[in-house]
């Protein structure tokens, strides 16, 4: 019971595979999931440690502590079936100015029999006016309850979060995010002047899960999942969000997502495909309407490492362009007030480019393990990457953060040439890696040239980082196994 208590964690992860005794598996990640499964007999440990950020920049010069994304977690298991767990989470590009970097996130959880249930609770400790918040996390993936009837089966619900994400290398954390306009005002205005907030909410819903392994962990598995989350929509048919028009009525509707996805693993080869959409992309401001992506980690050579992968996104129909607390739209009274920037807009106020068009992106990473006796296992590689003028993702290089100067146009086309080392001491794995970029339009902001209103500044069509990855894992055997396949 403790083991499968224990290794249901990771259901929160990309991808799920499962052995007939349940002990389950991850997608290698390049990037550190947010946890990982442990299989402990001491009370309390440290279950993980995470910490990436890009060093240097041609664009940006010295980034350290601006990109940084630092992630930990405590784990104490009070009895076999029940454990509580604290984790700590800061992301300074997105709190710098409101100080939220105090944020811990409390789970506990119990299994009986068939059953598992896991909570996932957020406490902030630098509210709004400086006070304190204990509650829910209303956007979580990691609170369910499982249901294991047979072996081979298993039946989630999620009541907040049915896990909407795709990816490794070109990840999608949510494809399914939503957003709606609080309060049924009758007029909006361009500047928020009254009450009306954006709210964000994500879909729950529910998953069922098969497996096939043989006790070797080798074989396959699937899942798929559905759910539903309601918003607030005008009943007035002359509505439009990129205009000054308001609604006297509004009326609730329904926005529906669906998943699925399958993993197969033998000694050699790892293979998965996820899909993630939903229905209503054109009312509820979402950035993506669906997302597709195929992922291979294999050993053509016995000293030969390989991984590809392909990720296809279709851009939501009226993505809102939302400030970096997710209340309200950006405004940038500098430049413009017009309500068409509440969608993506380029400086003419016209929708950009990759609105509602499908885009694609493909990854290519080689290397070669080396296992000298006198120091840490380490496989040095060379990667390429390639991203369509469509293509939207989570990463810095989407097509919807790298603008030309007036947003009218996205980088047309971007290549990535990559050199790095993985080095896996112990239960560690350490990635530096350096990246060359070029685009087919000048793309990339100039350090030397920054100014308020960026469409005076002159802009390059090549740039090059220096990145870094340090985690840690209590068990390496469960943990996720980052550009390797045991």
């Amino acid at each position: 019971m403790k083991k499968l208590f224990l290794s249901f964690l990771f259901f929160s992860s990309i991808i799920r595979v499962s052995t007939p005794a349940q002990a389950q598996e991850t997608v290698p990640v390049s990037t550190v999931l947010t946890q990982s499964p442990v299989m402990i007999d001491e009370k309390v440990v440290m279950e993980l440690f995470n910490y990436e950020e890009y060093v240097y920049s041609r664009s940006k010069k010295t980034e350290i502590g601006d990109q940084l994304e630092l992630s930990s977690r405590f784990r104490y298991q009070f009895t076999d079936n029940a454990w509580t767990s604290l984790g700590f989470t800061t992301v300074p590009q997105e709190n710098r100015f409101n100080n939220k970097t105090s944020d811990f996130e409390l789970r506990a959880g119990y299994n009986y029999y068939r059953f598992i249930l896991q909570l996932d609770l957020n406490l902030n400790t630098n509210d709004d006016q400086g006070g304190i918040t204990f509650g829910p996390d209303v956007e979580s993936r990691n609170t369910f309850l499982s249901y294991n009837p047979f072996d081979k089966w298993q039946f989630i619900f999620y009541p907040f979060n049915f896990n909407g994400s795709t990816g490794v290398n070109l990840p999608n954390f949510n494809v399914t995010n939503l957003f709606f306009i609080d309060g049924a005002p009758n007029q909006l205005d361009t500047l928020q002047l009254r009450d009306e907030r954006l709210a964000r909410k994500t879909i729950p819903g529910f998953e069922v899960f098969y497996s096939n392994f043989d006790s070797m962990g080798h074989g396959w598995s699937a899942y798929s999942g559905f759910g539903a989350a309601t918003y607030l929509y005008p009943t007035d048919p002359t509505f439009d969000i990129r205009t000054n028009i308001g609604s006297l009525s509004w009326q609730r509707k329904e926005n529906v997502g669906y998943k699925l996805g399958g993993v197969y693993k033998d000694v050699s080869k790892f293979l998965s495909v996820q899909y993630v959409g939903h229905t209503e992309s054109a009312e509820v401001g979402s950035l993506l309407d669906s997302s597709l992506n195929l992922y291979s980690l294999s050993r053509p050579l016995s000293k030969l490492i390989f991984e590809a992968e392909a990720s296809f996104s279709k851009a939501g129909e009226l993505p809102f362009r939302v400030d970096r607390r997710n209340d309200w739209f950006v405004v940038n009274e500098a430049i413009s007030v017009d309500p068409r920037q509440r969608v993506y807009s380029d400086r003419q106020n016209n929708l950009q480019d990759w609105i509602g068009e499908t885009g694609y992106g493909l990854s290519f990473k080689a290397g070669i393990p080396f296992f000298p006796e006198e120091r840490a296992d380490m496989t040095p590689y060379i990667s390429y990457s390639y991203y369509n003028k469509n293509f939207v993702f989570d990463g810095r290089e989407s097509v919807h953060i790298l603008r030309n100067r007036d947003e009218s146009l996205g980088h047309g086309g971007l290549q990535k040439f990559g050199l790095g080392a993985y080095f896996y001491p112990g239960t560690f794995i350490i990635n530096p890696r350096f990246e060359y970029l070029t685009a087919n339009n000048a793309v990339f902001t100039n350090s030397s040239d920054i100014r308020n209103d960026s469409i005076a500044s002159v802009f390059n069509s090549y740039d090059f980082q220096f990145f870094i990855n340090v985690s840690y894992f209590f068990d390496k055997r469960t943990g996720p196994r980052t550009f390797r396949l045991n």
